[in-house]
């Protein structure tokens, strides 16, 4: 006999309608947190609140309200999946048992394989020590997508405590996702998500928060290391950027730019006069961004920890004391970024970065690390919040509170500046704030390959802007990789063809490694590199406009091949974690493999253009093809217009610089784009353009769908294949389109910026 037989089930209890559409949310055992407006109350550990708002015949809210300790039931919005629940002791554990040909993805950034099927998970930000400590992550994201038969759904844990996760992999699959309850109230919430993939990408994003849009040059190159350890050697590295032709938009301040590693000082002797350092690197095009670690140095002599202290910002034992961690400047307390005075403190604090001239805030160190170098379980912490809530309920959040205060530093000392802040940890809502990387990698091919694993299930977890270290940060897990001496050229050169398309761009590594800039790998591999910056400053527009679509729509900018190809062929699968759409038009291959000199893969269905050789392929079927160090398989959806612009030496100087839309001709023409001021918040107040094109093989039209900001240009420049071309002669103009990459035979004309809608004929010859 079942356990679970005779239970209470959802037919059994009340059910009242909700927006918005596609949306469950479930309650077990809930308390009474609701006020006249319809909005749940929430304690920390609950980030998300839910609103009942207009009614609607295809939205049910679910309160399961039996006080039993155990329930099941079959979910009303999939006959196929059971769901059970259990409290034993301070745990609760949430069952699903599903069909055998369910795949499973999500969790964010959680280590594996794309597909989560037989993996289990330790829920809960932790230093992983360069990924050796099996099952856990830097970030926390209690999401899952399921899909089967073309058909999708979704189910995210609204709470922030520790969790395990273990997806069993046999003939009936099962998904056990226990809560550990640290002595919290017995209540459990869970959102669940139905309809097509897009809808449930919009309606996580309608719970969590919509994205922020990165300032324009968070899209360059990103160039770090920990660390370089002088403001003239950070003045070089951009000299020499520019001296090799290499794009390059910012540098990274490791912690050696602080004194004895104290949080918002300068080290005096080797990084003084940094404005001035940083004018001249803003001449070049280059901005700084610098670390800024939670832990601060217990010491008399240091203000921010004097007046943290007098002001009762620093979390505390639960005896009433200060907690003291030990983490780089030795003794620290942490900020209680859960209080709103601690939230002031530290933006107000932040003066000392901003005022000598750097442009973004890096948040290391944050999951936080309260003991560095030690097997440390912070669930035996005692450190306590707001002088009440255990530090294990709601650290999962802390990093995403830290991100919030210093979107309030960035509003405070650079208003009207567009924030760029890089998060290590997160949870589920950081894109309000944040992009994140994906911590400590180190370099391997087997790392390369969880690169874009990650990258797309952060993507499918409501995460848009993320990447992660380009040539691996340490040389293999554990401690010892700090070291890293040895060079592998093929490696480095495939990274960057990867990193290239993630849609965070950074080169980054340890302390003791040798040099890790594209020219310490020798000639090849450093026209490699340039190509590859190059070509991704080319399609800098289309990035821009798939971050728009990420912010309005909740649609990641990396896309595995079922987001848009839902019923896509079985002989597909082995291909998804191996290849991934870039928005809905560029398909890439990346080159995971070392000594490849053929790959195969699924090219989806359609005609493509293949953007190494011009030529047209019909998808829907394998593909080997051959390639080189240089080369990869890059592919462009016949059909697609693409905003593109000509490539210089930063992404701010290239958006506008010959701004043009290259059109793939085919029966059916579709594109978009968007542009502003592209580092302002004028966005959020409606100054931008956005455009959609459609058309055919006869016609291109514009059609105006928001016309708030005023373009610096007057022209629009189009690249057709030879055998198309505008049928208005007068529009014609030889171009040099070499800095394009576009083959020669491509014709260019300059069209007249739209101020309205418009339509354009085009012919073939």
């Amino acid at each position: 006999m079942s356990p679970h037989q005779n239970l209470p089930s959802v037919e059994n209890l009340h059910i009242s309608q909700s927006d918005p559409k596609g949306i469950m949310r479930l309650s077990w055992n809930p308390k009474d947190h609701k006020t006249g407006d319809g909005v749940t109350h929430l304690t920390p550990d609950q980030p998300f609140a839910w609103s009942e708002g207009k009614k609607s015949a295809k939205n049910f809210f679910a309160s399961i309200v039996s006080g039993q300790d155990e329930f099941s039931t079959t979910l009303p919005l999939c006959s196929f999946t059971k769901l059970t629940a259990q409290k034993k002791g301070d745990l609760i554990s949430i069952g699903l048992e599903f069909a055998s040909d369910c795949r499973i993805y999500g969790l964010g950034a959680a280590p594996g394989k794309f597909l989560r099927l037989g993996q289990k998970q330790q829920l809960m930000n932790f230093d992983t020590n360069f990924y050796s400590v099996p099952e856990t992550s830097y970030s926390t994201f209690p999401f899952y997508l399921f899909s089967i038969h073309g058909n999708f759904w979704a189910m995210l844990v609204n709470s922030s405590l520790p969790a395990r996760s273990d997806v069993t992999c046999s003939n009936e699959r099962s998904l056990s996702h226990t809560l550990e309850l640290h002595g919290n109230r017995d209540e459990l919430v869970i959102y669940f998500f139905t309809g097509d993939l897009p809808s449930i990408m919009k309606n996580l994003s309608a719970i969590t928060g919509r994205a922020m849009m990165p300032p324009i040059w968070a899209l360059g190159y990103h160039q770090s290391r920990w660390s370089y350890k002088s403001a003239s050697e950070v003045l070089t590295l951009a000299k020499q950027f520019r001296k090799m032709r290499l794009p390059l938009d910012a540098i990274y301040l490791d912690i050696h730019y602080m004194d004895r590693y104290r949080v918002f000082t300068w080290n005096q002797k080797r990084f003084a006069n940094m404005k001035i350092v940083n004018n001249q690197l803003l001449e070049m095009g280059v901005r700084t961004v610098a670390i800024v670690d939670p832990g601060v140095a217990i010491a008399d002599d240091y203000l921010v920890h004097t007046q943290g202290k007098h002001q009762q910002i620093f979390c505390k034992q639960e005896s009433g004391e200060n907690f003291i961690g030990k983490v780089w400047p030795g003794a620290t307390h942490f900020p209680d970024f859960f209080t709103r005075k601690a939230q002031s403190f530290w933006a107000a604090w932040h003066y000392e970065i901003f005022k000598e001239g750097v442009s973004g805030i890096w948040n290391d160190m944050n999951d936080p690390v309260l003991l560095l170098k030690k097997d440390f379980d912070p669930r035996k912490s005692g450190m306590v919040h707001d002088r009440r809530t255990p530090h294990i309920h709601v650290r999962n959040l802390y990093a995403n509170k830290q991100a919030e205060a210093t979107i309030e530093a960035f509003a405070r000392w650079l208003p009207g500046q567009r924030p760029f802040i890089l998060s290590r940890s997160a949870f589920p809502g950081m894109q309000k704030w944040a992009g994140i990387w994906t911590g400590d990698n180190y370099a391997s091919w087997d790392q390369l390959q969880e690169n874009l694993a990650m990258v797309l299930n952060l993507g499918l977890s409501g995460i848009g802007f993320s990447g992660a270290d380009v040539g691996g940060f340490a040389s293999r897990k554990g401690i010892f990789g700090i070291v890293k001496i040895a060079h592998n050229r093929e490696l480095f050169a495939r990274w960057m063809q990867l990193g290239a398309w993630m849609p965070f761009f950074r080169a980054h590594t340890s302390l003791f490694s040798t040099r890790q800039e594209p020219w310490t790998f020798g000639n090849e591999v450093l026209e490699i590199s340039r190509k590859t910056m190059l070509r991704r400053l080319k399609f800098l527009p289309y990035l821009y406009t798939l971050l728009f679509e990420n912010r309005k729509l909740g649609s990641p900018l990396i896309r595995p091949l079922f987001y848009h190809y839902p019923n896509i062929s079985q002989e597909a699968y082995p291909y998804l974690d191996k290849s991934f759409l870039v928005g809905e038009y560029i398909f890439v291959v990346p080159v995971m493999e070392s000594q490849i000199q053929e790959i195969s893969f699924f090219l989806p269905p359609g005609t493509w253009y293949d953007y190494n050789t011009g030529k047209t392929i019909v998808g829907d079927s394998i593909i080997r093809y051959p390639v080189s160090l240089d080369s990869y398989p890059l592919f462009i959806k016949a059909g697609a217009v693409l905003p593109v612009c000509r490539p210089e030496s930063s992404a701010k100087d290239s958006f506008y610089h010959q701004f043009a839309l290259n059109i793939y001709p085919d029966s059916e023409l579709r594109g978009s784009f968007y542009c502003d001021d592209l580092d302002s918040l004028g966005y959020t107040q409606g100054q931008y353009q956005h455009w959609q094109i459609s058309g055919s093989s006869e016609s291109l039209r514009f059609q105006k769908k928001h016309l708030g900001y005023k373009i610096p240009l007057k022209k629009i420049i189009l690249h057709l294949p030879g055998n198309f071309q505008l049928h208005d002669a007068q529009f014609k103009k030889r171009l040099d389109i070499s800095g394009y990459e576009n083959p020669s035979d491509w014709h260019s004309y300059k069209a007249p910026w739209p101020e309205k809608s418009m339509e354009l004929q085009l012919k073939g010859t």
